[in-house]
């Protein structure tokens, strides 16, 4: 099995667990349970369940910015900008509202601030990188 399945079914079981509680409330057990790997294997990839709230959250910040960045230079008018960043977040709504609602936390959206400032800044402008 593919270390970027296993990372791919942990981060599914993630949100799936969000629709029903709180990240804090989520356990390691929770998640390879549902994601059917082992305990070891979810070590491998993330300290706790804190940081996998965060590496996810930095994940889908850095992913939405970088697509509405590649918009601005892209884009032919204001219209077709807006127009793409509504498509953006109309993509991700359901894992921007599970890692910030009732049961994630403010994070993604210091995570969002925090990679946009890195772009407007200049400090952070590899496309590529993930």
């Amino acid at each position: 099995m593919k270390k970027s399945d296993v990372s791919q079914r942990l981060i599914k079981a993630f949100f799936h667990s969000l629709e029903n509680k709180h990240y804090s409330k989520i356990s390691v057990t929770d998640l390879i349970t549902e994601a059917g790997c082992s305990r070891t294997t979810f070590y491998r990839h993330y300290v706790d369940i804190f940081d996998m709230h965060r590496k996810i959250a930095d994940r889908l910040a850095s992913s939405i910015i970088k697509e509405c960045a590649m918009l601005v230079l892209s884009s032919h008018s204001d219209q077709d900008y807006f127009e793409g960043v509504l498509k953006i977040f109309n993509t991700q709504e359901k894992y921007i509202i599970l890692i910030s609602g009732e049961n994630g936390s403010r994070y993604f959206f210091e995570a969002m601030l925090r990679n946009a400032y890195e772009i407007a800044s200049g400090s952070k402008l590899d496309f590529d990188e993930e």
